[in-house]
């Protein structure tokens, strides 16, 4: 920078007219220039404005201005409609700067159309998709229940990138992403697009994502293309867009599973496709928990019945026998009665007997007297025993009467212990039961610090020599969930 003035300084009337004079001395032919159409303006009939945009690089672009006696000339050619946007022409014209303004622009003497609008290309590009079968081949896959490994395909340092990841870090959730660099503006953006798309296919994802973060309406044209359309037909991952254009939607943005206006949005729908998988998860876990308790008190409730009859019904067999020995008693008193009768016939006989061996006798009669007396006394001592008998079986038989009643009343309460005990102890079974079902929730453990591991199925890991290295894992914590990937497993530590 001087540090003086310079002695001589242009006027901006003079400096202006330095360039124009470089201009038409650097170019005194006129030049052909291709780019693509936008803004295309008609003024009363008479004259073309419009923004000429270059094709490969933005945001470089140049004011066309066709006169009113070159648009007399072209305007049959293009039938006098105005040009959509994105049209891709060469047009012919000398560059200039305007006068008053400055602007540079070229003044258009002739143009050709070398491309169809954009609207025409895309309907091109989705009618061949079609025909080979593969338009919405990716649109019908479906998305993992929670999608944590993620293939991002962004240009390096945008701010579609950073968004992105921003919004996923937020979440709290542990995504897996494989950034793959991508530049999607230029004219190499639809190859470069379609390669890493291809790259990604082969990576064992449940997503791959493609953003960007705003740009030109012009960069959109890598997304049109055959080639990075097809490779997301073709892709064995959901591919989700989010291209940062709410007004523009592209192929891809057709072809794809899902596609969002910003790379917020598609990050957003990554997380709560995760923390919907989640609380459904939970939800089912709660359900399950709720029948495996209901199935528990049901069979401890037909145990408790079980006990309950059979202890029943051994106490109705121990009363039915007593019964039928009490309703015995009376058969056996009254076959007792007629025994002592007998005896008491016998007696009688005996005394008869002897009366008679009394009276006057001879002395050969003595003899077979003595003999009848000593068989009369064994006969009388035979026949008094029997009596003795009688009498204490009379004497007994009270008192055994008296002992079955208190044994049949001692029966009756040991039955009654007995029922109520076995009753209490099963209540105590159940209620025992109970609280083991209560302290075996999984809401209370974690509650205590221990967390809860499944894998993607679902099932609970117990043991550490289940795991392989880089197995993904769900970690269920009292305030919420992680996902977690195992680095190592060393199963003699839990020993």
């Amino acid at each position: 920078m001087p540090t003086s003035h310079p002695q001589s300084a242009y006027s901006v009337r003079e400096l202006h007219q330095a360039l124009a004079g470089a201009l038409r001395q650097g170019f005194p032919e006129p030049v052909a220039v291709r780019g693509l159409v936008s803004g295309w303006k008609t003024i009363n009939g008479d004259f073309v404005v419009f923004i000429l945009m270059d094709e490969e690089e933005y945001p470089v672009r140049l004011q066309g201005l066709i006169p009113t006696n070159s648009w007399r000339s072209l305007a049959p050619a293009l039938k006098g409609a105005d040009l959509p946007d994105q049209t891709a022409v060469t047009a012919w014209g000398r560059p200039s700067l305007q006068a008053r303004s400055g602007v540079f622009r070229l003044l258009i003497q002739g143009m050709q159309v070398r491309g169809l609008p954009r609207a025409a290309q895309r309907q091109q590009v989705l009618e061949c998709l079609r025909a080979e079968g593969t338009l919405q081949r990716n649109q019908r896959l479906t998305l993992a229940e929670a999608p944590l490994r993620i293939g991002l395909i962004a240009p390096e340092g945008s701010a579609g990138l950073a968004d992105f990841l921003h919004e996923l870090k937020r979440s709290g959730v542990a995504f897996q992403v494989r950034h793959l660099p991508c530049p999607l503006g230029g004219a190499q953006a639809s190859g470069l697009l379609a390669r890493a798309l291809g790259v990604m296919a082969d990576q064992p994802l449940d997503a791959v994502v493609v953003c960007r973060g705003g740009g030109e309406r012009c960069d959109l044209a890598a997304f049109d293309q055959i080639e990075p359309a097809r490779a997301v037909c073709l892709c064995r991952a959901p591919v989700i867009t989010g291209v940062g254009h709410q007004t523009d939607v592209s192929v891809v943005d057709e072809v794809a599973y899902r596609a969002l206006i910003t790379p917020t949005a598609a990050a957003r729908f990554l997380v709560e496709k995760v923390l919907d998988s989640w609380r459904d998860m939970r939800r089912q876990g709660r359900q399950v928990m709720g029948v495996l308790a209901a199935k528990v008190l049901l069979q401890a409730g037909h145990r408790l019945d079980q006990a309950r009859d059979a202890m029943a019904s051994r106490g109705l067999g121990q009363l039915d026998s007593v019964t039928a020995r009490l309703q015995a008693m009376p058969a056996a008193l009254v076959s007792l009665r007629r025994f002592l009768t007998s005896e008491n016939g016998h007696v009688a006989a005996v005394g008869v007997s002897l009366s008679r061996a009394q009276g006057p006798a001879s002395v050969s009669l003595a003899h077979h007297g003595s003999l009848v007396v000593m068989a009369s006394r064994n006969h009388l001592a035979h026949e008094a025993a029997a009596p003795g008998q009688a009498v204490a079986l009379a004497v007994i038989c009270p008192r055994a009467l008296a002992q079955i009643n208190t044994r049949i009343l001692a029966l009756s309460g040991e039955l009654a212990r007995k029922t109520k005990g076995g009753l209490n102890g099963r209540l105590q079974g159940l209620e025992a039961a109970a609280r083991v079902v209560a302290q075996a929730d999984p809401q209370l453990q974690l509650k205590r610090g221990l967390v809860l591991a499944r894998d993607v199925t679902g099932q609970v890991i117990k043991e550490a020599a289940r795991l392989q290295p880089g197995q993904r894992l769900n970690l269920q914590f009292r305030d919420g969930q992680a996902v977690s990937r195992v680095e190592s497993t060393d199963p003699r530590k839990g020993d």
